[in-house]
């Protein structure tokens, strides 16, 4: 008898022992709830999230408000003596440069809400007109058709811009000092034929002297007009020279561009491609605000500050590290195994230990004879001896820690079929086990009071 009631309460204390386990695993950790909430945000936007189709998309929208037609630049191109420049048909205007990405949250968000803006650059009409401009008129054609004008991805100076307005100014100046020569080369001229027509014909000698005097100073204005037309040609063709050895810079362009220019000689039908450095006309275009887009849960959460420097890949990466251990697990053939498989598996412990006690305990009851039994001695106590404390070890404890791991599993969203069931299914056992565990005490306190030795009479007389 004695040792049956003592493997009766070695489950009991096997219970107890188990349902504080349980208890414990089961215990919420840290804030996962929020984690997982973050997390299926962040993975919903990651099935709809195409990065190249937005970029292309946003980067379209913002090149759109920046194209310079390619009339403005022929127009401006209309200098002095220079070749007749149309343009081509079908040929498309210049479209602008803008950059952006969309690598992390933080870029995702602040390009893609109502408002934003992204720098676009284009290059100025008038200044890459007239640099096309001299660069034709030292071609041999007389007539031109404007292909294509690319904004490329090189760089240019402001001194190696300026340089295309300093050739265009000079071939200016030089075309200026070219006619004064001309027209310094007929006075000369008909300076020089007055006086031998004044000395042929043996005119006055004060006539002829005024005529001498004429032809000296028409001589001195045509020097001075050979002079300048020889100095600002060779400037001219210096400053050009060296604007056309222009190749463009490796690094990032800024203010300054370079521009790629197709031209074909209508009558040679020779095609030029020529390389213009040229400034740029910078300017902030708005862009559409995309809907669903923004991370609200992830910015409530207090974990923005975390995540917006991040990809969404490595801020999924980074969220999953962040869980408690409830969550931690490998990919087994596509199955996740780990803390979760535990949660679910624990209160089956629970479940297995019930049974065991109630068997037990029937047993003891079934097989106590009072006529054979005999006076064990002092019997071991069985459970706490109390129905609450009882109850709480084999109905709330179990419950409570079936519940916990219930809660546990629903932070990181994972169905908790079993652990429910376990629930119930304790609630069940343990109101039964309780039931059977009365019994037995009822029984043994049966068994001490009918083994007991009967105490002495009074003595006579008393």
């Amino acid at each position: 008898m004695k040792e049956r009631l003592e493997a009766v309460q070695q489950v009991f204390w096997a219970l107890l022992a188990t349902g504080v386990l349980v208890a414990l695993i089961g215990l919420p950790v840290g804030d996962d709830e929020d984690t997982m909430d973050v997390l299926d945000e962040l993975i919903a936007f990651k099935a709809r999230f195409d990065r190249k189709v937005l970029e292309e998309t946003l980067l379209a929208h913002a090149s759109s408000q920046g194209m310079v037609a390619l009339d403005d630049v022929v127009r401006a191109s209309r200098e002095p003596n220079a070749p007749a420049l149309a343009v081509a048909r079908g040929a498309t205007p210049i479209a602008p440069r803008a950059a952006l990405e969309l690598r992390t949250l933080g870029q995702v968000d602040a390009l893609t809400r109502k408002g934003s803006t992204v720098a676009v650059a284009a290059p100025k009409a008038e200044p890459l007109g007239q640099a096309l401009a001299w660069r034709l008129a030292r071609l041999e054609g007389e007539r031109y058709e404007l292909l294509t004008a690319t904004l490329t991805g090189r760089s240019a100076t402001a001194a190696e811009s300026d340089r295309e307005r300093q050739v265009a100014q000079a071939r200016r100046v030089w075309l200026e000092a070219n006619r004064a020569y001309k027209v310094a080369t007929g006075r000369h001229a008909k300076a020089t034929e007055l006086h031998e027509m004044r000395v042929k014909w043996k005119a006055p000698w004060k006539s002829i002297q005024r005529a001498d005097d004429n032809r000296k100073e028409a001589e001195a204005e045509l020097q001075a007009a050979v002079e300048a037309r020889d100095s600002t040609r060779a400037r001219y063709d210096q400053l050009s020279k060296t604007a056309q050895a222009f190749r463009g810079g490796d690094g990032p362009a800024g203010e300054h561009g370079a521009v790629e220019v197709v031209v074909v000689d209508l009558d040679s039908k020779k095609h030029h491609k020529l390389l213009i450095a040229a400034p740029m006309d910078v300017r902030e275009a708005p862009l559409p605000s995309l809907q669903n887009v923004g991370f609200p849960v992830a910015k409530e959460s207090g974990l923005w500050r975390e995540l917006k420097g991040r990809s969404v890949d490595e801020s999924i990466a980074w969220l999953e590290q962040r869980f408690s251990w409830h969550y931690a697990h490998t990919e087994v053939g596509g199955v996740k195994v780990g803390g979760m498989t535990l949660l679910q598996l624990a209160p089956l412990l629970l479940v297995a230990l019930f049974p065991l006690l109630i068997r037990r305990s029937r047993r003891l009851s079934d097989s106590y004879n009072p006529f054979g039994t005999t006076a064990p001695g002092e019997l071991p106590r069985v459970g706490f001896g109390g129905v609450v404390p009882n109850l709480l070890v084999l109905v709330v404890l179990p419950a409570l820690a079936s519940g916990l791991c219930v809660w546990s599993l629903l932070e990181i969203e994972h169905v908790p079929l079993i652990p429910i069931l376990c629930a119930l299914a304790v609630i069940g056992l343990g109101s039964w086990s309780l039931a059977a565990l009365g019994d037995l005490l009822d029984l043994r306190d049966a068994i001490v009071r009918s083994t007991s030795e009967r105490p002495p009479l009074p003595p006579a007389g008393s």
